[in-house]
């Protein structure tokens, strides 16, 4: 019989595993998500009918464990007067098998669920991912208005060094409209 320390999972705190599994190769299916590997720091600016225009700092983290997916964690800060957490998200990207369809499902802070489907292109060396929100779904607490639909587009550059993207949303209460750019310049991994 194998001992415990044998067959138990890892006991280290979940950003260190997270930190050692990143090191695997990417899975197969996934290689068209490389360009995506990574952390990415920078920032962003926001607006919306329903809320004064906003900035704040970005930082996205792209990691591989090996399987057919990417793991995907996004935080963003208060620019001014002093750093305070805004928003987060965590999730999963996938791809489908011979294809350029790309799925993402993530989680954000603060009580939704979505689930988006696009597509990678190349548009003049440059790696473009669309996805649309096929479903969103919300804890009960979650406060009005609801999101509907979110679009996002993200553009990995063809040297593989910066990253932007776009998000529109929208809500019960307003239409498809223009919500976040973020411009990222990818961070230099640690040996």
């Amino acid at each position: 019989m194998a001992s415990t320390s044998e067959t138990a999972p890892p006991t280290l705190p979940i950003a260190a595993y997270l930190k050692t599994v990143a090191r695997r190769p990417l899975h197969d299916q996934i290689a068209k998500l490389a360009p995506l590997l990574g952390t990415w720091s920078g920032h962003g600016r926001g607006e919306y009918p329903t809320i004064a225009p906003f900035e704040y700092h970005d930082h996205i983290e792209f990691l591989s464990t090996g399987q057919p997916f990417l793991l995907m964690q996004q935080r963003t800060f208060k620019k001014n007067p002093e750093v305070k957490p805004m928003h987060s998200e965590m999730g999963f990207w996938r791809m489908t098998p011979g294809s350029n369809s790309v799925s993402m499902s993530i989680s954000h802070a603060m009580g939704l669920a979505e689930i988006s489907e696009g597509s990678l292109v190349v548009e003049g060396g440059n790696f473009v991912f669309l996805l649309e929100s096929t479903h969103l779904t919300r804890i009960e607490s979650a406060s009005h208005p609801y999101a509907n639909k979110i679009r996002r587009k993200f553009t990995v550059n063809a040297n593989l060094s910066d990253m932007e993207y776009t998000v529109e949303m929208e809500t019960e209460n307003s239409p498809m409209t223009f919500h976040l750019f973020g411009r990222l310049s990818k961070i230099p991994a640690s040996l």
